[in-house]
C-alpha cells in the first residue's frame, strides 16, 4: 500500500505545529528532502556521509581528480545537478527566513552549507588535480571557492549547533561532536592543500563556531 504523498505529510506536520502557511512548509519540504538526499546518500552501509566528506577533502591533498557519480558526488551525476540543488536549497532557507521558523532555518542553511562544500571541493579538486600546477589565472578560482568552502563550514557548524537549540538539545553526543569537528577538519584539509599555491582561507583567524559550547 502507498503511504502519505510527501507534500500531504508536510502539510499535516505544518498543521500540527501551528504554521499558518502550510503550503510554504510542504514547498520547504519538497526542496530540502532531494537535496539532503543527494547529499547523504553518498554515505552507505557503516560509512557516514561526514566520513565521505573527508575523503572528498582528501582527495584534494592527493590531487586526485573528483569523480561525478562516484563518492561524495555519488548522487551528482553533472555539475549543473550540484548547481541545481545548491539553488533549491537556497529557495528552502528564503522560505524558512520568510516563515521566521528557526528550526526549518537551522536546516535548510545546514543543507545549503553542505551542498556548497560539496560543489566548491569538487572545483577546486579538479583545478588542483590537472597534469600541471594552476597557474596565475587559476588562483583566484581557488581562492573564491577555498572562500566559499571555508565560509559554507562555518555556516553548516553554527546552524547545527542552532538546531540543536531550537530543540532544547546540546551537542554532546559522541556523533554531534565528531560531525562538528569533521566539518572543521575537511576545511583545514583543502585549505592546507591550497596553502602551496599562496591560496589563504580568510576566516581561519576568526573563532571556530564549535568552540561556542566549550
Amino acid at each position: 500500500m502507498g503511504g502519505r504523498p510527501p507534500r500531504e505529510f508536510a502539510q499535516a506536520w505544518a498543521t500540527r505545529r501551528g504554521f499558518k502557511d502550510t503550503e510554504a512548509v510542504a514547498e520547504w519540504a519538497e526542496l530540502v528532502g532531494p537535496v539532503g538526499w543527494d547529499l547523504y546518500g553518498a554515505g552507505h552501509a557503516a560509512i557516514p556521509f561526514i566520513d565521505v566528506l573527508l575523503s572528498g577533502a582528501r582527495q584534494v591533498s592527493e590531487k586526485t581528480p573528483p569523480q561525478l557519480g562516484q563518492g561524495l558526488w555519488r548522487y551528482f551525476p553533472t555539475t549543473q545537478h550540484l548547481a541545481h540543488d545548491l539553488e533549491a536549497a537556497k529557495k528552502a532557507v528564503a522560505i524558512a527566513e520568510r516563515l521566521q521558523a528557526p528550526p526549518l532555518l537551522a536546516e535548510a542553511r545546514v543543507i545549503q552549507g553542505y551542498a556548497t562544500m560539496v560543489l566548491d571541493i569538487y572545483e577546486i579538486g579538479s583545478l588542483v588535480s590537472r597534469s600541471k600546477a594552476p597557474d596565475a589565472s587559476v588562483l583566484p578560482l581557488l581562492q573564491r571557492a577555498m572562500d566559499e568552502l571555508a565560509g559554507a563550514g562555518s555556516q553548516v557548524v553554527t546552524s547545527i549547533q542552532d538546531w540543536a537549540q531550537t530543540n532544547g538539545q546540546t551537542i554532546s553526543t559522541p556523533r554531534g561532536v565528531n560531525t562538528l569537528r569533521a566539518t572543521e577538519e575537511a576545511v583545514a584539509i583543502v585549505r592546507k592543500a591550497l596553502a602551496p599555491f599562496g591560496i589563504r582561507d580568510t576566516l581561519e583567524q576568526s573563532p571556530k563556531p564549535s568552540d561556542r559550547d566549550k
